[in-house]
């Protein structure tokens, strides 16, 4: 089994399996209660995202979910997701 990995650059980034498990306890100790989680319309139909999205509104957390993003992202992706971030 792969151990999860830290670094920082210049945020700290965690990775490797059942890590995304920490983002609902790690939002909160941020006192971040709605971000915004972006992906492309091919991570949104899959299981997984939903499975982060149903534990982090158990945990009290209710995030905004942009998906209008291309694979391989673009300024007016960028630019489109920071209209829906100040919104």
């Amino acid at each position: 089994m792969i151990n999860p990995v830290s670094f920082s650059f210049p945020t700290a980034i965690r990775f490797g399996p059942g890590v995304v498990s920490e983002l609902g306890s790690y939002l909160k100790v941020q006192n971040k209660k709605r971000p915004l989680l972006v992906c492309d319309s091919g991570i949104q139909k899959l299981d997984f995202l939903n499975q982060i999205l149903d534990d982090l509104h158990s945990q009290g957390i209710q995030p905004i979910l942009f998906c209008e993003i291309q694979p391989n992202p673009v300024k007016s992706d960028v630019l489109a997701g920071k209209r829906v971030y100040l919104e």
